[in-house]
């Protein structure tokens, strides 16, 4: 990765019931779906060679085909090189590793605060809501979480928020491609800021959701190892971050529900302080050891 370029404004496992199935389709060849003794659902993602990242003419380019006509200005070299991260070409090798299918929801967070883990203040209003009203939306994932709140929930688990590195993999394999779903930007499979979103950089095209969906939504937009929404919805915690005095950084991946199109790319990385709450952030979970 590119030195980092940082702004202020810019500001063990339980028992594990293994439910093995394997898929035969080109998306998700050699997967293996396993179910954690919290019944949440996780993918193998095997080890492989990986060539990771872009560069910033094929980013600015992304950028210019899909942002509206009127607002192409913010796609530059010099923009993206003064104000955003990303992933510059390199090979490497990953172990294999296990990660949540689905961002982790609402219901699974609560569960960690039932079991006397999760800290009740982190989703405050809404795990109120839920005492009040079970029936709430449970399934959206959850928002508003910390990087810390969710290193907890992880090890409360059994496992760990993913590396920069391991997320990309988990995203694009040994094939290196933008998205999960690879290079094509016609039909979006993802929750980004769509037609339906307020904000400037809004595309044309319609994804169904305003803000955040289900967890289970974009079957067509899951990466090749089955994984649900690597791209959009919410951006993910990761544990890797630039080393830098008084500032406790991390890197969120993935875009979100008010994320451009080219922000939703895999090889993009928005860098947030560690203790920071955000609408548009959740997290999802990976092991290595074997089931």
């Amino acid at each position: 990765m590119r030195p980092f370029k940082f702004q202020i404004k810019t500001l063990i496992w339980l028992p594990i019931i293994v439910t093995i199935v394997f898929l035969g389709n080109a998306s998700t060849q050699d997967s293996i779906s396993v179910t954690d003794a919290e019944g949440v659902e996780m993918r193998f993602v095997p080890a492989g060679d990986f060539v990771r990242g872009t560069d910033v003419d094929t980013l600015v380019q992304l950028c210019r085909d899909t942002q509206p006509e009127e607002y192409t200005s913010v796609c530059s070299d010099s923009i993206f090189l003064d104000l955003y991260e990303f992933t510059e070409h390199e090979e490497t090798f990953v172990n294999g590793f296990y990660m949540d299918k689905y961002e982790v929801s609402i219901i699974s967070y609560i569960e960690c605060i039932e079991a006397d883990v999760c800290d009740p203040f982190s989703i405050e209003n809404t795990y109120q809501s839920y005492i009040v009203d079970p029936n709430i939306p449970t399934d959206l994932p959850v928002t508003g979480i910390t990087y810390y709140e969710a290193a907890v929930y992880c090890a409360w688990r059994g496992g760990r928020l993913p590396t920069v590195t391991e997320w990309e993999y988990a995203a694009s394999g040994a094939t290196n491609r933008q998205f999960p779903w690879g290079d094509d930007t016609t039909e979006i499979p993802a929750n980004h800021c769509d037609a339906n979103c307020s904000l400037q950089h809004s595309s044309a095209y319609d994804d169904g959701f305003r803000e955040i969906a289900p967890v289970v939504s974009f079957e067509d937009g899951q990466s090749w190892a089955g994984i649900h929404n690597l791209s959009g919805n919410v951006s993910e915690w990761t544990s890797s971050g630039p080393r830098l005095p008084d500032y406790d950084i991390r890197l969120t991946k993935g875009g979100s529900y008010q994320s451009a199109i080219f922000a939703s790319s895999i090889w993009y990385a928005i860098p947030v302080n560690a203790n920071n709450r955000l609408a548009t952030n959740g997290f999802r979970c990976l092991r290595t050891t074997e089931p």
